[in-house]
């Protein structure tokens, strides 16, 4: 990636204009990776009750390959036609959410200013990030099952 700007501009070109990811709505930040996206478009065709042996026939296995994003777009284009905004509101993009969110990142930075950054830390002891406080033997030997 660091060589590609001059190895492959053309390449470069497209990811910095954003081809890598997919843009379902407007919103700010909501683009999602490709892969995600063919995921989503299996899961929408599939729906409930999945497809059982769908990789064991060929014939079957390209028919699905070639109509699932178009199934998937016309699944999405009716169930859009019942919804009263086009765009769908993304709960982080709320006031409340994003004041809570600032809210606990100036508290995180705040920690570490007032204890240091325990990511740096070098203790080979268990201690709780936010007090510093050494955990004892026996919380250490603890098994999680």
């Amino acid at each position: 990636m660091q060589v590609l700007s001059y190895k492959h501009p053309d390449v470069d070109k497209h990811f910095s204009n954003g081809a890598f990811v997919v843009h379902k709505t407007n919103r700010a930040f909501s683009s999602i990776a490709l892969d995600h996206v063919h995921e989503q478009v299996n899961a929408l065709v599939k729906g409930q009750g999945g497809v059982v042996g769908l990789t064991e026939n060929p014939a079957t296995l390209r028919r699905w390959m070639v109509a699932g994003p178009e199934l998937s777009r016309m699944v999405e284009e009716f169930e859009g036609s019942f919804t009263v905004s086009e765009e769908r509101d993304h709960h982080e993009q709320k006031p409340g959410v994003q004041s809570t969110f600032l809210k606990d990142v100036v508290n995180t930075v705040s920690c570490f200013e007032e204890l240091g950054n325990p990511f740096t830390e070098e203790s080979e002891n268990l201690m709780a990030i936010h007090t510093k406080d050494i955990m004892d033997d026996s919380v250490c030997q603890r098994k999680i099952h």
